[in-house]
C-alpha cells in the first residue's frame, strides 16, 4: 500500500514538472547575424522607387535606421563601414537583421559605432540591401 501511494505520488511530481518546463506559447528568436569585417564589399547605392530611408541618432555610437515602402516580410542586410577623409577607416561590416513589417516599414538600431581612439568623430556610411534595391545613407558621429 505505501509502494502504491510512493508511486502515485512519484508520478504527480513528474507530471507536474513535465507541465511547468513546457512552454505556453512558442517564442519567435529573429536571427540578428553580425560579421565585422573591414574588408566586406558594402553594395552600390540602388535606389528602390517608393522606398524611403534616413538614419536617426540614438547616441554618440547608436542609430537607428527606418525605412518605408519596403516589401512586407523581406530580411533585408544592413552594410556599415566608417570613412574618414575619404578613406575606409575602421572596422566595418554587415547584419542580416530583422523582417520588414507588414506595413512595409522597417526599423533596426544600428549600434557599435564607435570611432577609432585617435578620432573625435567619424563618417558612417550605411547601406540598407532588400529584395528591391539598396538605400544609402551617412552620418557623422558623434
Amino acid at each position: 500500500m505505501k509502494r502504491s501511494l510512493l508511486l502515485i505520488l512519484i508520478l504527480f511530481c513528474t507530471s507536474c514538472s513535465m507541465q511547468n518546463s513546457t512552454p505556453s506559447e512558442p517564442v519567435v528568436v529573429t536571427p540578428m547575424v553580425s560579421t565585422e569585417d573591414p574588408t566586406i564589399p558594402i553594395p552600390d547605392c540602388q535606389p528602390a522607387s517608393g522606398a524611403t530611408f534616413r538614419l536617426q541618432q540614438i547616441s554618440d555610437t547608436i542609430v537607428e535606421l527606418i525605412a518605408t515602402g519596403l516589401q512586407p516580410g523581406d530580411y533585408p542586410r544592413v552594410f556599415f563601414n566608417s570613412t574618414y577623409n575619404g578613406k575606409n577607416a575602421g572596422p566595418g561590416g554587415m547584419y542580416d537583421t530583422n523582417k520588414v513589417l507588414e506595413s512595409g516599414e522597417y526599423f533596426f538600431e544600428l549600434g557599435r559605432l564607435d570611432p577609432p581612439e585617435d578620432k573625435v568623430s567619424m563618417t558612417w556610411e550605411i547601406r540598407l540591401q532588400h529584395a528591391h534595391g539598396v538605400e544609402c545613407a551617412s552620418i557623422v558621429l558623434p
